[in-house]
């Protein structure tokens, strides 16, 4: 008997601890997308801002992008 007691211990205990675990992981997972996010943000903003005081360049670095782009995506369609 007490070695049953023993082993359902044990196991709620591993059990305590993965759910602890998967806790953490879920928190740390939540901080990484936030951050990723607040980066995204201020990417589209500076690009905002570029393309306000540079609207030729950035229209000829979409077109730059959109060339390479689609020659890549030729060459591995074929």
């Amino acid at each position: 008997m007490a070695e049953r007691d023993s082993m359902t211990s044990a196991a709620a205990d591993a059990i305590d601890q993965g759910q602890e675990a998967a806790r953490e992981g879920l928190k740390m997972a939540r901080d990484y997308a936030d951050s990723g996010l607040d980066a995204a943000a201020e990417l589209s903003e500076n690009m905002g801002e570029f393309v306000k005081r540079e609207p030729l360049m950035a229209l000829a670095g979409a077109f730059a992008v959109g060339f390479v782009v689609a020659h890549i995506l030729r060459r591995l369609t074929r």
